[in-house]
């Protein structure tokens, strides 16, 4: 999943620095809408790691006395 953010990063960067890559793609949505979709999918992404990390199974530990 990490690996997964970092181009989508990348690409939000392009398109808040450079409004017009996402003109005449034949979408209907304007730089912002893109850049909106793109950070959901950001958050989405950090949730999906954030419940990988807690519903991890403890690591059992063996105790020697």
């Amino acid at each position: 999943m990490a690996f997964a953010a970092a181009p989508l990063y990348v690409v939000v960067a392009l398109v808040a620095a450079i409004p017009p890559l996402t003109e005449g793609r034949g979408l209907a949505l304007t730089a912002l809408q893109i850049e909106g979709i793109l950070l959901c999918l950001l958050v989405f992404l950090g949730v999906q790691a954030a419940w990988v990390v807690a519903m991890a199974p403890k690591a059992v530990t063996s105790q020697v006395r």
